[in-house]
């Protein structure tokens, strides 16, 4: 009859829009169970990928009294994290790059604070940079990542911000981003993006991250991916920690 075929046709779109929203999840699943059981335990879990974006390319997304805010969307087991990837907002820099959008792999800097010019650069090219807050202005550290190759920064705060991105002298949303304060010549060297997130955000970021660390002379204890771990320890004379920090 008429109703059972149309109850059948309803059905099977039902069926169809739960198979495209579960998709994407039961590929993520499928990779996870592939890399706990298949026979290479010892294979590099897959890189962090994550897409930062602000301006044109966010507005439909941000409110109007959000505009200092910018999208991190980071996923490890996914395609696009724009679709599927978690999500968190970060203050984006006041001066410089403002309007952006850009997908990459993220790495972590070493030194990880990015006080220095990094001794990954062969990694951090064409990828975005994890650098932690320090006493090292922002906007070096931003520099030093773009000298390195990185193509946009994130920023993790070292617990100084306020839950809700307010930063003090060093930014907030009602200033209009990061950085407010900044001598302009030094940001008119900047042609990346950069976004500050909170320290909890960092920590949700790090979570899916393949990482190790180990003790560096004069840098403590240093966070970089499996791959690339012992090439630095042999390049800086690195030992071990005692025990994970």
């Amino acid at each position: 009859t008429k109703s059972s075929l149309y109850a059948c046709l309803c059905a099977y779109r039902s069926d169809e829009a739960a198979s495209a929203v579960l998709g994407a999840a039961m590929r993520r699943l499928a990779l996870l169970l592939a890399a706990l059981c298949g026979a290479d335990l010892d294979a590099p879990m897959p890189a962090l990928k994550i897409t930062l974006h602000h301006g044109a390319h966010d507005r439909r997304y941000a409110p109007p009294d959000e505009d200092a805010l910018a999208r991190v969307e980071f996923c490890a087991y996914c395609e696009d994290p724009h679709t599927e990837g978690s999500l968190a907002r970060g203050l984006t820099a006041l001066q410089g790059t403002r309007d952006y959008k850009i997908t990459s792999k993220l790495v972590y800097a070493l030194p990880n604070d990015a006080s220095t010019k990094p001794m990954n650069a062969d990694e951090l090219t064409g990828n975005v940079a994890l650098v932690h807050r320090s006493a090292t202005p922002l906007v070096q550290k931003i520099l030093h990542a773009q000298d390195a190759g990185a193509v946009g920064v994130v920023l993790v705060d070292d617990g100084r911000c306020e839950s809700d991105l307010n930063c003090g002298r060093i930014g907030s949303a009602r200033l209009g981003g990061f950085a407010p304060r900044d001598d302009p010549s030094s940001w008119r060297l900047v042609k990346i993006p950069s976004v500050l997130v909170s320290q909890e955000t960092g920590k949700r970021i790090r979570r899916l991250m393949p990482l190790e660390h180990f003790e560096v002379p004069k840098l403590g204890t240093q966070w970089v991916s499996p791959r690339s771990a012992a090439s630095h320890k042999r390049r800086r004379g690195a030992r071990p920690p005692a025990r994970p920090p």
